[in-house]
């Protein structure tokens, strides 16, 4: 049985922090599936979808265990259209969902939450501010206690948000160079006169 692990997110763009938390997964999973959503939620003026799915697919190409996976049929992932999907894909495996401390902290209000903690792992990606014991407190929010491990990386704290900012501005930042090459090839994120 594999562990299969699902990273979802916008990667609005994929950065090296991205990239850092999936592969220090990997000790723990056979294999990642970064998972795009289509429409973001709470966010706007978000690059393209497909332009987000391309980024991916050129951060991950050389990169061993890593792989995209699309559901561009839906719009919005939730845990009762998308869950019972990805246990199609995935029969099975062992689902391991990935996500930031950031997140966590909300999986108690996410419809669905306790199937969504009685059917996968959780892989979370710890920050410098993430602490064990807040961890622990906001696993007991859950209706089910969830079964979970966490990861840190050496890489530095960097966000999607900051990256767009820096790109806008003209700054120089630190991306996948095929990211950054396409980026730029696309005029991606750059400011609208």
């Amino acid at each position: 049985m594999k562990k299969v692990g699902i990273y979802s997110g916008i990667f609005d763009p994929v950065h090296k922090g991205h990239l850092a938390f999936a592969k220090e997964a990997l000790n723990t999973l056979d294999i990642v599936y970064f998972l795009p959503e289509k429409t973001p939620r709470r966010k706007s003026g978000c690059a393209p979808y497909e332009d987000r799915v391309e980024m991916l697919e050129l951060a991950t190409a050389n990169l061993k265990g890593l792989h995209v996976l699309k559901i561009s049929d839906q719009e919005q992932y939730t845990v009762a259209e998308t869950l019972p999907r990805l246990q199609k894909i995935f029969m099975g495996e062992e689902l391991y969902l990935m996500m930031g401390s950031d997140q966590f902290e909300y999986l108690s209000t996410w419809p669905g939450a306790k199937q969504l903690a009685d059917a996968v792992q959780f892989i979370i990606g710890c920050r410098d501010e993430c602490q064990p014991e807040d961890l622990t407190r906001l696993a007991k929010k859950m209706p089910t206690l969830p079964q979970y491990s966490t990861v840190r990386t050496a890489e530095q704290y960097t966000s999607s948000s900051s990256i767009r900012a820096a790109l806008k501005e003209g700054q120089a930042v630190d991306l996948p160079q095929a990211v950054l090459e396409y980026i730029q090839t696309k005029g991606l994120y750059q400011p609208v006169y």
